[in-house]
């Protein structure tokens, strides 16, 4: 198969906008030469990608199954281009990072104040975000590296490098109740009302699995909370709610008013950096990777 790169952007932005007119405008090209690009893609391919009305254009069936095969395309390339820029310039270049609101303060910064004087040249651009939404960027290729959180062995289509483990731990009010139930059994659980992980996210999607192995429905949701910091921690202190924490926000110096059930959970938390799978690591890349070992 013989694609234009060119072709594949302009397919991948007009997937996007759904129309021909905003696409063109990306791209600073006319409609015209926009639908000539779409009609040589579509003969490579031997599909129809879209359909199409008066005022809109959207992907078919056969677009939306090619869509991913052309992100993958575009982002190997983008690779290429960084690597060659990257050869060619030595130190200079920008490294594209996305970390999480934890990450970022205690890893990405500490890395980069201890690279950016040995690399004068570089540029840095830092991308948060909630971890799932950072590993589909750097997986289309958006981002060069992450550091977030995982709950699981691996995230499909990245390579992980573990930096650091956490023990995750059930908790609730120092004073909750529950610790004074002589035997207590995780059903009893059911009882109360949850802070937990956005809905959909890696981390609920753990606490869920656990809960169904052992038999229990999802529990009373009272507050979805894109992460648990010490500020949540403060609200579990002061009510009868149950959460879902690392063990090291539980440490006595974090003056916390929560402490961890008797209920051993099974669930890891592993601090990682993340590359896409097979993606060529760049001399900034290897140089990020070093200065987060250095730190940590």
């Amino acid at each position: 198969m013989n694609l234009s790169f060119r072709d594949i952007e302009y397919f991948l932005t007009l997937a996007e906008s759904g129309h021909m007119g905003r696409a063109a405008a990306t791209h600073g090209v006319t409609q015209s030469a926009l639908s000539k690009s779409l009609s040589r893609l579509e003969k490579e391919t031997g599909l129809t990608l879209f359909e199409r009305s008066s005022r809109r254009i959207w992907l078919n069936a056969s677009g939306r199954a090619f869509v991913d095969h052309a992100k993958l395309l575009y982002a190997q390339y983008q690779d290429a281009l960084q690597n060659t820029s990257a050869l060619r310039t030595g130190a200079a270049g920008m490294l594209r990072i996305g970390a999480t609101a934890i990450t970022l303060d205690n890893i990405v910064a500490p890395a980069l104040r201890w690279l950016m004087p040995k690399r004068p040249a570089l540029k840095v651009s830092l991308t948060t975000g909630l971890s799932d939404s950072l590993f589909e960027q750097v997986k289309h290729g958006d981002l060069d590296l992450v550091i977030a959180p995982i709950y699981g062995d691996s995230i499909a289509e990245l390579d992980h490098k573990v930096l650091m483990q956490d023990t995750m731990k059930i908790v609730a009010s120092k004073h909750h109740r529950l610790f004074s139930t002589p035997t207590l059994h995780i059903a009893e659980l059911q009882a109360y009302g949850w802070i937990a992980p956005l809905a959909g996210s890696s981390a609920r999607q753990a606490l869920m699995h656990w809960l169904t192995e052992h038999g229990l429905n999802e529990p009373r949701i009272a507050l979805e909370v894109p992460l648990v910091s010490k500020g949540i921690l403060d609200i579990v202190a002061s009510t009868d709610f149950i959460s879902f924490a690392p063990e090291s926000l539980l440490l006595p110096d974090l003056g916390s008013g929560v402490a961890p059930l008797p209920i051993v959970l099974p669930q890891r938390r592993k601090l990682c950096l993340l590359s896409r799978k097979g993606a060529h690591w760049t001399p900034l890349m290897e140089g990020f990777r070093d200065a987060v070992e250095n730190c940590i």
